[in-house]
């Protein structure tokens, strides 16, 4: 046992990395960590995420035969469905895998494929059930040991954290969008200048009061910018 930990640490590592990088890209997320599942622990895996509107995505399924990718993933999918199915409401409730095994579990069994083994990890994404992610094994007798489960249970937990990292960065960019709205309807000139005091964003006062229009000022060195320019001030008090 001690001798697996290490290669499978390194894989869990591995896993992480590379949800990382598609973090951005959500139906990547899913691909990533099914096919990692699969791969990892065999023989098929899945994700099924909730929607916004509550209801089952669409399954993401991979198996080490990419031929039975499509036929499982079908028996398997739960899309359009409320969590409300047994095993849903049982993981929402305990947070804790489920693990079935018998001739043709129910409701997991299809015409084309009888599932004899599988495990139902639940996916926590900021303290809220989100979904699942799915083991399948189909040959008769097949069981998952405890630590396969375990394993399950910490790719799930990957998969949670790499959910919760998009959901952040879509509350950012959704953040950073509202603000940009704000700086082109404002009267006042706004400039954003980087590190190196270069223009990284300019709206259209700042231009007219330039005199460059803003596409142009982007990119310029604000420092460079104004030694080139001639100020005139009127210092005469009011009378």
């Amino acid at each position: 046992m001690g001798v697996m930990a290490y290669p499978l640490r390194y894989a869990l590592a591995d896993l992480a990395l590379a949800l990382s990088r598609v973090s951005n890209d959500p139906a990547a997320v899913q691909s990533t960590a099914a096919r990692a599942a699969a791969d990892m622990i065999g023989d098929g895996a899945g994700v099924q995420l909730l929607r916004d509107d509550g209801r089952y995505d669409a399954i993401t399924y991979h198996h080490i035969d990419d031929e039975r990718s499509a036929s499982l993933g079908r028996v398997l999918d739960h899309v359009d469905q409320l969590p409300d199915d047994d095993f849903s409401t049982a993981m929402a409730a305990s947070r804790r895998p489920i693990v079935l095994a018998g001739d043709g579990i129910e409701p997991l069994a299809g015409e084309e494929h009888l599932i004899h083994a599988a495990v139902l990890c639940p996916v926590i994404v900021d303290n809220t059930y989100a979904g699942y992610l799915v083991l399948t094994r189909e040959t008769s007798g097949a069981l998952y040991s405890t630590a396969e489960v375990e394993l399950a249970r910490d790719i799930a937990g990957e998969l949670a954290l790499a959910c919760s990292s998009a959901r952040a960065l879509e509350r950012l960019r959704a953040s950073e969008e509202r603000y940009r709205r704000v700086l082109e309807t404002i009267p006042e000139g706004v400039l954003q200048l980087d590190v190196d005091g270069q223009v990284t964003y300019a709206n259209e006062p700042i231009g007219v009061v330039l005199g460059m229009p803003r596409s142009q000022l982007v990119g310029v060195s604000l420092r460079g910018f104004l030694d080139n320019q001639v100020f005139i001030f009127n210092d005469t008090a009011p009378t």
